[in-house]
């Protein structure tokens, strides 16, 4: 027979095994995915840029730009696989449009060269500009 926990933070009967309860989780008095603590957005997260992810991307680039590159470059330029592609630009300006800034990535590949920018950037120019891509 299961037994019944009670949330540490408000008290309601709950039937699983956590410490709290679902409502408890979301409204960021918890996060299991931090340590237990909240989650820190805006200039004091380690990841911030100077508010540069609310730049917006031109029109061009999401109308013809994005799906042309994808149609010329069609697998990811890090895992190689075909599906679920996005047009990256190599030097994280969505305004610099010239077709030697941009490469195709996967999504998960392309969540993954946000961090550690410098050497992806790199890596990614290099590629690009030795004509080290896979089609």
């Amino acid at each position: 027979m299961a037994k019944n926990w009670n949330c540490t933070d408000c008290g309601i009967l709950i039937w699983n095994r956590y410490k709290h309860c679902k409502s408890c989780s979301h409204k960021g008095q918890r996060n299991i995915h931090f340590g237990g603590r909240a989650q820190i957005s805006g200039k004091d997260n380690p990841n911030w840029r100077g508010g540069i992810s609310k730049d917006k991307y031109t029109y061009y680039f999401k109308k013809t730009l994005s799906k042309l590159v994808r149609s010329i470059i069609p697998k990811c330029q890090e895992c190689y696989i075909k599906t679920d592609l996005v047009a990256h630009h190599i030097d994280y300006d969505k305004l610099n449009n010239t077709t030697q800034n941009l490469i195709t990535l996967c999504r998960s590949c392309n969540a993954k060269v946000n961090f550690n920018r410098e050497l992806h950037k790199t890596n990614l120019a290099y590629k690009r500009e030795h004509n080290f891509l896979i089609i």
